[in-house]
């Protein structure tokens, strides 16, 4: 009882702590539809697929102005059969207006970038689409998504590409789940709480005033 007393005194005396920014992971899994016959080895069709990008919920919006388009950065990984890469950034592109999309392009990798059949890697790219406009409810940080909500084929399509010289070869993937992870609101009580505490701890270091 005395440590919860000591909480509440702490909470009254303590100034309001800015809510933090909540770090959510989207994963999205699939398999492969299609693989061109330069990528046949080691891509095969039925090849599991899966991969994952984690953001805050408070990311900078790359084209603040327009109410209908959000563009973000995050880290990402990413699992085509036995092929993995990790990409340095990743942008993703939430669409909302006459029609919802989600788009995911990363141009680069960890180097050295893993090769395919000897091709180096040029991109990949994720697209969720819905043509009704009612997947997203703005062009924000998406705290929910659901592929139930978006059309069907070819729309939730992930694509890797490789470059056969100048000419770029793919495969593609279905995809069949996508979900989003955000933390426990507990959690992020916790976090505000301890950013309370500091402040206040802080402010009795302060020497009086003279």
């Amino acid at each position: 009882m005395r440590s919860l007393a000591c909480l509440a005194a702490l909470l009254a005396i303590a100034p309001p702590a800015v809510a933090p920014a909540a770090t959510i992971t989207v994963r999205f899994t699939g398999s492969v539809n299609f693989t061109h016959l330069a990528l046949s080895s080691p891509f095969s069709v039925g090849d599991p697929v899966g991969g994952s990008f984690q953001m805050t919920t408070t990311a900078i919006d790359g084209l603040p102005a327009d109410p209908s388009i959000g563009r973000y950065v995050a880290d990402s990984t990413l699992t085509f059969g036995g092929y993995s890469t990790a990409s340095e950034s990743i942008d993703v592109t939430v669409l909302n207006g006459a029609f919802d999309a989600l788009r995911l392009l990363a141009r680069s990798c960890i180097s050295p970038c893993q090769m395919a059949a000897g091709l180096p890697f040029h991109n990949f790219r994720l697209l969720l689409f819905d043509a009704t406009g009612t997947a997203l409810a703005d062009d924000s940080v998406p705290t929910s998504l659901d592929v139930a909500d978006f059309d069907a084929s070819p729309a939730s399509l992930a694509t890797l590409t490789f470059l056969d010289g100048t000419i770029p070869r793919d495969v593609t993937a279905m995809i069949s789940t996508v979900s989003v992870t955000v933390p426990e609101p507990g959690a992020l009580v916790l976090v505000a709480l301890a950013a309370a505490g500091g402040a206040a701890r802080r402010r009795g270091r302060q020497p009086s005033d003279r």
